[in-house]
């Protein structure tokens, strides 16, 4: 059957059309299809001039999703595809600094902190015998040495000291010419504390020996020893 050419207006109130048109049957020559809406307005399809060839386009079969648009393959079939995303636009300038906060209120003044222990009682300091005065012929004899503690400056006196920095020796004269001496004192440490002094006197060699006992740490015992 030939192709009939329609004259005029194809007219579709409410989306129905007055009489059932097959689609294999609707051709359009050298015009335009329009399908109006209830309010007057209407959707145009229009074939462009120029054309050399017949062109097909086959609608998808559903409505698709929001954003998506109408996409073509070679052999004009239609589909539902996602819209291509464009690049990426510049950066933004840098905002303005925000206004600088208030500043916080000072904090309350802490609890005084609780008093410390009293501590350990220090060790008896050591007392060592002086020298027995000499005499001479017709003469009064000379006064001994009063006891000497440590650090007593009437003599004079070169201090040794150990590996560990303690005092480990005391050499006592009577004056910075050394010219006579009058006793030695000897320190013996174990652990960091003194567990025994020894004197010697120098012009008759006796000695004065003491111990000195520890119990954890605290002294609680000294015991003192002298030989001829």
């Amino acid at each position: 059957m030939k192709d009939k050419k329609i004259e005029g207006m194809l007219h579709v109130a409410d989306g129905v059309v007055g009489h059932e048109i097959e689609a294999d049957k609707l051709n359009g020559y050298g015009g335009k299809v329009v399908i109006k809406s209830p309010e007057g307005y209407g959707v145009t399809l229009l074939a462009p001039t120029g054309m050399t060839t017949n062109t097909s386009f086959i609608f998808p079969k559903t409505q698709g999703s929001p954003s998506q648009i109408l996409g073509l393959d070679e052999n004009g079939n239609s589909s539902w595809i996602n819209g291509i995303t464009g690049p990426q636009g510049a950066e933004g300038a840098v905002g303005e600094t925000g206004l600088t906060g208030i500043t916080g209120l000072l904090g309350l003044q802490g609890d005084t902190g609780i008093k410390g222990e009293k501590g350990d009682v220090g060790a008896t300091g050591l007392s060592i015998q002086g020298a027995t005065g000499s005499l001479a012929p017709g003469e009064t004899g000379i006064q001994g040495v009063t006891g000497l503690a440590y650090g007593l400056t009437e003599f004079y006196s070169e201090l040794t000291y150990n590996g560990d920095g303690m005092v480990s020796d005391i050499d006592t004269w009577t004056t910075s010419a050394k010219t006579l001496k009058l006793f030695n004192r000897h320190f013996t440490y174990s652990a960091g504390l003194l567990i025994e002094a020894t004197i010697t006197n120098v012009s008759d060699s006796s000695q004065t020996i003491q111990t000195f006992t520890y119990t954890d740490g605290i002294l609680t015992e000294i015991t003192k020893t002298t030989s001829p």
